[in-house]
């Protein structure tokens, strides 16, 4: 009797979390007690202005210390100019601590604004706002506003999409193949697109300490296999009935035009609380216009 050499399960896991166990031991290390290591040179400091909402007759900016050092904010300005503010809890900050600073101002909507933090060794950081729109609130009036843009945007163009389904039952299966592999080749341009906007985005907003191309090339990674995975897992369940399979396709299509349409909703908020209404109007009716091509992925293969 010959006796199977395939490790269990378990064993097939831990072989390969534990390098990455240890990794995440050794940066921690670096970061922690070891972190004298690191000290080749003169630490400078850094400061990020994160968020500035405009609320009546005050700024509110939300800072992040992302630099390797404490630093106490000591002055904050409007356009150049100084003006009193406040700053909750206090105005020193540790590393990666954050901080509201509140300044009185009577601001003006859709007028430019450039929103000043000076630290104690007079270093200033900026953050320039191309036109000052009113913080968005959570309540029912937002909320429903929002729910009828993406019934509007996701919803709607999809079940068009899907009145399709006659239409592709009816042709060869190589134009059915057409029709799908332009569906298919669709949604690779907008992840490409996506992708590119988000090392773009990254990179504007986010600290460099965060490392913005490692960040989105992470959550790339990591959703591309959460997806992979449960498309493995639909697939085998659809292996055992031919009426299965095609509704586990539509099935794995659905859930990642869910995902590409979750994204379209943030780019669309985004938009709006800017205050770029002129371009919240071309995103709404070009995701209209593109979903419209998701109903017929869904309708493809049923």
């Amino acid at each position: 009797m010959e006796l199977s050499n395939k490790p269990s399960k378990g064993k097939l896991i831990a072989s390969g979390i534990i390098p990455f166990a240890f990794l995440i031991v050794l940066v921690a290390y670096i970061y922690g007690p070891g972190s004298d290591l690191l000290d080749l040179g003169v630490p400078l400091p850094e400061i990020t202005i994160e968020m500035v909402n405009f609320v009546d007759s005050e700024i509110r900016v939300t800072v992040r210390n992302t630099g390797p050092i404490p630093v106490e904010v000591v002055m904050a300005d409007v356009n150049d100019r100084i003006q009193p503010a406040a700053i909750e809890p206090d105005r020193f900050l540790e590393r990666y601590e954050t901080a509201l600073v509140r300044i009185p101002f009577n601001w003006n909507e859709a007028e430019p604004y450039i929103i000043g933090l000076t630290i104690e060794d007079g270093t200033r950081f900026e953050k320039e706002i191309e036109a000052a729109a009113p913080a968005l609130e959570f309540n029912l009036d937002n909320v429903g506003f929002f729910a009828i843009i993406g019934t509007y945007v996701g919803i709607i163009p999809v079940i068009i999409g899907l009145l399709w389904l006659p239409f592709i039952k009816n042709i060869s299966k190589n134009k059915y193949n057409f029709f799908l592999a332009l569906t298919v080749g669709l949604l690779i341009f907008l992840g490409i697109d996506a992708i590119e906007e988000a090392l773009e985005v990254s990179e504007e907003d986010l600290a460099h300490s965060f490392n913005a191309v490692l960040l989105v090339a992470t959550v790339v990674i990591l959703s591309f296999l959460g997806l992979y995975y449960m498309t493995e897992k639909l697939t085998s369940r659809s292996e055992s009935s031919n009426y299965v399979k095609p509704f586990a396709i539509a099935l794995m299509i659905s859930i990642g035009i869910g995902l590409h349409n979750f994204g379209e909703g943030l780019a669309i908020g985004a938009a709006v609380g800017r205050g770029a209404i002129a371009f919240s109007a071309f995103l709404i009716v070009g995701f209209t216009l593109q979903n419209a091509s998701e109903g017929i992925a869904i309708a493809a293969p049923l």
